[in-house]
């Protein structure tokens, strides 16, 4: 088996942003530091170098419903060790999720809380400078406690770096505006929209690594659905709905965090309620989706999970357990084996894996600690 990559591990929170040294070769998790400058960091990203990170902050500090903010950090490429640069507020509240455009020039932010979207310029360094729109969707959904507005929960590049997508809760809908080089996107009532299934509660979108294929989990129905894609439109065509649950699953559910594997074969979903991992085999000509196995955690709410850069080990934020679980991914079945040496991390929402140069010199510090509170949002 060759070297794997070093790596660190990053980890967002309902506290605060810590960082781990990864082994590759056993998935083990050693506590390098621990990052205060940004309040609930529940979101994490990283800039397409590998030397910026970039994070939602959820808290609710305010009362003018523009309570949200996004920070960035320089990060260290041979020791992962970050840099706080500066943060910015995003004009919109509760913003649980991010992503960067290809150049390094703009993040954009669903901010669910508010229902929009907002489109933030980078500076040179790579520090948030200013908010250049925030785009408000409208509307509402037929459940009325989760669905009384709109609710944004993803936003994403299509794989062609054209358009970039963005999930909403609330309305059951998948919004496509095109980039714009000077403004981030160019957004206008013609914009493409993929309508979902009423109630559902669309949450996360991933692409196949070729972007032939997409995939949607949905939070409110427990379901994952397949898209067939072409970037003439672009088009996002309906080709299978599936449960993440077996048949005799019982009790109450809800469906988080998606992705798909490096090599395309296989799709993952997080139960929450069912607290497992839904293992779906992707079919390579037709993008349809069999359901393999749920795989419990071994732990409570599920919130985030992320696969290493080589497909060995899978890491999972069990949020209402406090702790980071490990487990070791069969290559040919891509189901997932739980392994010792989880460790504690308070309310973690988010795994984030950054390739480095070499790999980090040991610095351990104590745990990322417990507490007992918990954020009321997932």
């Amino acid at each position: 088996m060759a070297p794997s990559r070093p790596c660190a591990v990053y980890v967002g929170t309902y506290d605060r942003l810590h960082c781990f040294r990864y082994d590759g070769s056993t998935g083990a998790l050693r506590h390098r530091g621990s990052y205060g400058e940004l309040k609930d960091p529940s979101y994490l990203v990283a800039s397409e170098d590998g030397r910026l990170l970039h994070a939602v902050s959820e808290a609710d500090d305010r009362l003018d419903g523009t309570s949200g903010s996004v920070g960035s950090y320089a990060i260290d490429r041979r020791t992962g060790d970050l840099s706080f640069l500066g943060a910015l507020p995003v004009e919109g509240s509760a913003p649980c999720h991010l992503c960067a455009d290809e150049t390094g020039r703009f993040l954009f932010t669903a901010n669910y809380g508010s229902g929009s979207v907002s489109v933030v310029a980078l500076d040179g360094e790579g520090r948030p400078g200013q908010v250049l729109q925030v785009l408000r969707h409208a509307g509402s959904g037929p459940d009325p406690m989760r669905q009384e507005g709109p609710h944004a929960h993803f936003v994403g590049l299509t794989p062609d770096g054209k358009h970039l997508c963005a999930v909403d809760l609330g309305l059951d809908r998948l919004f496509l505006h095109p980039l714009d080089p000077d403004a981030g996107i160019r957004a206008s009532d013609a914009d493409p929209c993929v309508p979902m299934t009423p109630g559902s509660g669309p949450r996360h979108l991933a692409f196949r690594p070729d972007g032939r294929y997409a995939y949607t989990v949905h939070e409110l129905d427990s379901t994952v659905h397949a898209f067939a894609c072409s970037t003439d439109g672009p088009v996002f065509r309906e080709i299978q709905r599936l449960s993440t649950l077996p048949a005799d699953a019982a009790g109450g559910n809800s469906c988080a965090a998606l992705r798909v594997s490096a090599d395309g074969r296989f799709l993952y979903a997080s139960n929450r309620g069912h607290d497992s991992i839904a293992v779906f085999r992707i079919d390579a000509d037709s993008g349809r989706l069999s359901f393999t196995a749920a795989v419990p955690t071994l732990g409570k709410h599920p919130r985030d999970f992320a696969l290493d850069p080589e497909g060995r080990f899978l890491l999972v934020a069990d949020q209402h357990s406090d702790r980071i679980a490990v487990f070791a991914v069969d290559a040919a079945t891509g189901i997932p084996t739980p392994l010792e040496g989880a460790v504690d991390v308070a309310s973690p929402t988010c795994i984030l894996f950054v390739p480095l140069e070499a790999d980090p010199p040991d610095r351990i510090l104590p745990d990322a600690g417990r507490r007992a509170e918990r954020n009321p949002r997932g």
